[in-house]
């Protein structure tokens, strides 16, 4: 297709240029506008890191407990059996068993705190505001009194 007349060879130089041009738009429209990020309300951060922290201490609390109290119960079937030769090696398999879904209770509970730690911000603690410098209505420092060596 040839373009002949005056105002489609003009139609088509104006498409060209603003095909050339819209790129460069596009990225200075991209530069004024500035991206701020949301405030970050450094108190409810840490406070929700001291919830979670609070709720991790307390599950392993109760795991431990509840260990303990399964290992007295243990102890306390283990004991009228002691003396029969095949009673106990199913006992230790049972102990054995329970010990490991204690141990993996306890690394889910860390695990999880973990994972909500990861999703979270880590907060730093925050520098206080310094106090602009009172400002003094004689700036200048005394002059020095004749006879008497400056320091």
């Amino acid at each position: 297709m040839t373009i002949t007349s005056p105002s489609m060879q003009r139609r088509a130089g104006l498409l060209a240029l603003a095909l050339c041009l819209a790129p460069a738009a596009a990225m200075a429209w991209q530069q004024r506008t500035p991206t701020q990020a949301p405030p970050v309300n450094y108190n409810t951060i840490q406070t929700q890191q001291a919830n979670q922290q609070a709720i991790l201490t307390d599950k392993l609390q109760t795991n431990q407990l509840l260990e303990q109290q399964r290992q007295r119960n243990a102890a306390a079937i283990r004991r009228p059996v002691q003396n029969t030769p095949g009673a106990t090696p199913p006992l230790d398999l049972s102990n054995q068993a329970q010990q490991d879904r204690f141990n993996a209770r306890q690394r889910d509970v860390v695990d999880q705190y973990r994972a909500a730690s990861a999703s979270s911000p880590l907060v730093l603690p925050q520098p206080l505001p310094q106090p602009p410098p009172k400002k003094n209505a004689n700036t200048n420092p005394p002059p020095a009194q004749q006879g008497q060596p400056q320091r």
